[in-house]
C-alpha cells in the first residue's frame, strides 16, 4: 500500500475513532488527550510511516534469528527501543518474548494522566486505536 494511501486511511480512521470519542460523556482529562492527539496527528502519522518503511527489514531479520536460533541451548533476547516525538509522545517497539511472536509498534500519547494508542502491527497492516 502506498504512503498516501496509508496515512490518509489512518488519517479517516483516527477522525472517526474523535468524533465518536467526543460524543461520548468524558472528563476534562480524556478531552484533553483527544485534542492534544488531534493537534499532533499529522507528526505522528509522519513517523509512523517511518517505521512501516523499515517494517519489513525488521520483520525480515527477526525470521532469519527465529530460523538461526531454533536450538534448545540459546537464550533469546529481542531488541526493543522507545522513541520520544514530543514530550507526551512516545513511539515503542516492545521486545518479544519469543521471536516467533507477531512484532508490532506502539505510539503513545500521554497527557494529564490519561493514554492514548496507536497499534500496528506486521499482520495485515493491523492499525488499531484505544484510550487506556
Amino acid at each position: 500500500m502506498e504512503t498516501a494511501t496509508l496515512i490518509n486511511t489512518w488519517n479517516e480512521e483516527w477522525q472517526n475513532f474523535y468524533e465518536g470519542e467526543l460524543k461520548k460523556t468524558l472528563s476534562d482529562s480524556h478531552i484533553n488527550l483527544l485534542n492534544y492527539t488531534n493537534e499532533n496527528i499529522d507528526g505522528i502519522f509522519s513517523k509512523l510511516d517511518e517505521l512501516i518503511k523499515i517494517f519489513p527489514a525488521i520483520t525480515e531479520a527477526n525470521e532469519a534469528m527465529n530460523k538461526f536460533l531454533d536450538e534448545d541451548d540459546v537464550e533469546y533476547q529481542s531488541l526493543g527501543f522507545r522513541m520520544g516525538i514530543t514530550e507526551h509522545i512516545q513511539l515503542v517497539l516492545t521486545p518479544l518474548d519469543n521471536p516467533a511472536d507477531i512484532m508490532s509498534f506502539e505510539c503513545d500519547v500521554e497527557y494529564e494522566g490519561k493514554t492514548l494508542s496507536f497499534l500496528f502491527g506486521e499482520c495485515d497492516n493491523e492499525f488499531d486505536i484505544y484510550v487506556r
